[in-house]
């Protein structure tokens, strides 16, 4: 192991009522507790805070924003530096993995990958796979998505990109 190399993990949270990591940025880490709550983790462990949304499928985390969707089909945008609730966006029914940057948040139903700009909630479908989409993401480079197909019995990988630019324009 070189000297750059950490020597162990540090443990942020545990127990029965951690249900996962879910998102980390700025030597913060968001996980999900008990079905109902978020708790904001610095890197070492410290809990910052502690966020009620009315549901919780998942967590992001970038920057200033916290964004959960839910289970009524919204996204509840919470501020991660003072824990207050920011607004409160509708989405497509079934949106999953969720990812945000530059707020922008980006997610999937089915075979449709979606951006929403957070500032006014304006929804896009960016790009459709020929099948489900697997996973997506958002970077400052701009949107990845994967999903699978068959060549004959075997399932083939495809991943697609979109530039932010582009994701920009399509938004407006």
């Amino acid at each position: 192991m070189s000297s750059s190399e950490p020597s162990h993990l540090t443990n942020v949270a545990s127990g029965p009522q951690i249900l996962g990591a879910a998102s980390a940025d700025l030597d913060r880490i968001a996980v999900v507790r008990d079905l109902a709550k978020v708790a904001l983790y610095s890197g070492t462990g410290r809990r910052l805070r502690v966020f009620t949304p009315s549901s919780v499928r998942e967590v992001a985390l970038r920057k200033d924003y916290l964004v959960v969707p839910t289970r009524s089909a919204t996204l509840e945008i919470f501020n991660a530096r003072t824990g207050g609730k920011v607004r409160t966006l509708p989405v497509a029914p079934g949106a999953s993995r969720l990812d945000v940057h530059s707020g922008i948040a980006v997610y999937s139903t089915g075979r449709f990958v979606h951006a929403l700009r957070l500032a006014d909630g304006k929804d896009v479908v960016v790009a459709t796979g020929k099948r489900a989409i697997v996973a997506d993401a958002v970077e400052a480079s701009g949107v990845a998505y994967a999903y699978n197909t068959f060549k004959g019995l075997e399932y083939v990988g495809n991943l697609g990109f979109l530039s932010l630019a582009k994701v920009n324009a399509l938004l407006g």
